[in-house]
This record gives structure tokens, C-alpha cells and sequence, in this order.
């Protein structure tokens, strides 16, 4: 039976939940809604898809895969009882006030299931070969990671004056975060505003202003600065103690 429960503002705001898709998210909301009042629910697949999205077409590797993500960021952990599924929903009473729990519920977990280790994150290798603890680790966290610096696009988009070919610019952001060659965007949003006072960028009211794509993959947050008639440059000293900094502060 479907019971009310109660979503606080902070589920919006938890960085690990932010890590997984949307849809997964919600899922995880409906998994409150069908536990028991212990924070138990049934584990088998098409049994809470059906449950929780019952009027669409989610393919199983695809459901499959939004509970893996779940389970890695331990918002939920497996567990079986005589051969059957469940999860136990982590710090479900912690966000959930239970005044005259129901007496009807699901298999009790073992005492030891907050010991249980996240599944591993898919990788390429053999699945016969499980990833070392360490570069598990290492990975989701860099996941984590870039799922951040995703969301920074955002931020940096309304600073370019000249807002032309959004996906082109975003896919230049993009390749540059994956080749590990993306500074702070504290750095670029920097640069952005001290180049929209240069002689160049305002000239002939922006005609020479480059392409936010252009501007990223020619890297001209390292350009050197022209300000004022006289030509008088700011120093790449300068340019580079802000980005030092910068990446003192993601560190």
C-alpha cells in the first residue's frame, strides 16, 4: 500500500542525489511512497516500475541502471530475505516522521547492511575483474566532479555578450572539461568581464566580440589584455595568478 510521505527542501539540495539522473531521482521519491513505515521496499525491478511509472515505457536496463546510480551514492542498499529483493532507503527515519508506525511490513535488514559496499561503477574492464576500492573511489568522485563543473556552463553562458550558437559553445566546454584543460570558471567569468572593456571588443559596438565556441576552444581567457588609447597591457603575471589561485579553490 502507497503511504504519504514527506519530501523536505533539503532533497533538492543534496549533492549526491544531484549526481543522478532526474528520472531517478523521482523514482527514489516514489520508493518513499511504497516503502514500509521502516523504510523497507520490495528491490525487484518491475515490480517498482510498475508501481511508480505504470503509464510508461522504461526499458529494464534503463530502470536497472537508475537504481545502480542510487545504490552507488548509498541512497539506498540491497539486501535479500528467503531468496526475495528489498532495499533498506538510508536515513529514512531521519527525514521521516512515523507517528503510529503500521504493523504490516517487509523482512527486517541485517544488522550489518550499512557495512554492504556501493556497487561498482560500470567501466570497460572485465566483469570478472572488479575495480581496486581505490580507483572505485576515484572515479565516482571525478564523476561527481564533473557533473559540477557541467552545471557551471550555466553560470558562464549569461556573461558572453555575444550569445551565438549555444550547443556549439557548450560543446567546446565540454571537450575542454574532458581533456582536463578547463580553468576555474571563476577564472573565464574573470576574463569575460575584463575583455568586454577592451579597445577590441568594443569597437564598432562588438563587431570583433568572438563566438562564446570561439572564445572557448581558442582558449582566450588567456589572451593578454589591451586596455586604454595608449595600448597599455595587463600583465600575464596577473592572468596567471588568477587562474593559480582560481585552481587553489577547487583543489
Amino acid at each position: 500500500m502507497a503511504r504519504n510521505r514527506m519530501i523536505k527542501p533539503e532533497f533538492y539540495d543534496d549533492e549526491k542525489l544531484a549526481g543522478v539522473p532526474r528520472d531517478a531521482r523521482l523514482r527514489f521519491i516514489g520508493m518513499l511512497n511504497f516503502s514500509d513505515d521502516y523504510g523497507v521496499v520490495k528491490g525487484h525491478p518491475t515490480w517498482l516500475k510498475n508501481r511508480i511509472f505504470p503509464y510508461d515505457e522504461i526499458s529494464p536496463a534503463t530502470f536497472k541502471k537508475w537504481l545502480q546510480g542510487l545504490e552507488e551514492i548509498r541512497a539506498i542498499i540491497p539486501f535479500k530475505h528467503d531468496g526475495e529483493s528489498f532495499y533498506l532507503i538510508r536515513n529514512f527515519l531521519k527525514h521521516q516522521s512515523i507517528n503510529k508506525p503500521s504493523k504490516q511490513r517487509n523482512p527486517e535488514p541485517p544488522n550489518t547492511i550499512l557495512s554492504i559496499p556501493p556497487p561498482l561503477p560500470e567501466h570497460s574492464g572485465s566483469p570478472t575483474e572488479p575495480l581496486p576500492p581505490e580507483k572505485k573511489r576515484r572515479e565516482v568522485k571525478e564523476k561527481l566532479k564533473r557533473k559540477e563543473r557541467e552545471r557551471d556552463f550555466d553560470r558562464l553562458w549569461p556573461a558572453f555578450p555575444k550569445k551565438v550558437g549555444k550547443q556549439d559553445a557548450l560543446k567546446a566546454w565540454e571537450k575542454l572539461l574532458k581533456d582536463g584543460e578547463l580553468p576555474p570558471t571563476e577564472v573565464l567569468l574573470s576574463a569575460i568581464e575584463a575583455q568586454k572593456k577592451s579597445p577590441q571588443w568594443l569597437k564598432n559596438q562588438g563587431e570583433f566580440i568572438p563566438y562564446p565556441a570561439t572564445w572557448l576552444n581558442g582558449k582566450r581567457w588567456e589572451d593578454e589584455i589591451e586596455v586604454g588609447s595608449a595600448g597599455i597591457s595587463e600583465t600575464q603575471a596577473h592572468n596567471q595568478l588568477t587562474i593559480s589561485e582560481g585552481l587553489k579553490n577547487v583543489s
